[in-house]
């Protein structure tokens, strides 16, 4: 093989598997024990884009700051993501993928919690 595309295929996929990793590890770690704190099963992405992107309306003063913990750790990790993608997609790609989250942000609508929720 030879070394110039060895090189570009470490450029390339390497920050998506330090980011694929670190992202399964902020769900691990955050967005796991909010889930089931919230009474949703981890897997459920419509949950987890509504408390990702948009926080949670009503519950105590502990699960909101779950939450925000939660929430600037997967900001972290898409920031994180989007710097290493830069030298690869440029200036153009990186606004695409920032209009993506943005248009993602402002049409989530925030989780609702009930009155079961702890």
């Amino acid at each position: 093989m030879n070394v110039e595309v060895l090189y570009a295929l470490i450029v390339i996929f390497s920050p998506l598997v330090v980011f694929g990793a670190l992202g399964f590890w902020v769900a691990y770690r955050f967005w796991w024990p909010l889930a089931k704190r919230l009474g949703v099963v981890p897997l459920n992405r419509t949950a987890s884009r509504q408390v990702i992107f948009a926080g949670v309306e009503g519950g105590t003063a502990e699960v909101q700051a779950q939450v925000k913990k939660c929430r600037l750790a997967f900001g972290a990790a898409y920031l994180g993501m989007l710097i290493c993608l830069f030298p690869l997609l440029g200036l153009e790609g990186i606004l695409f993928l920032s209009a993506c989250f943005l248009v993602t942000f402002f049409v989530s609508r925030p989780f609702r919690l009930t009155e079961g929720t702890r």
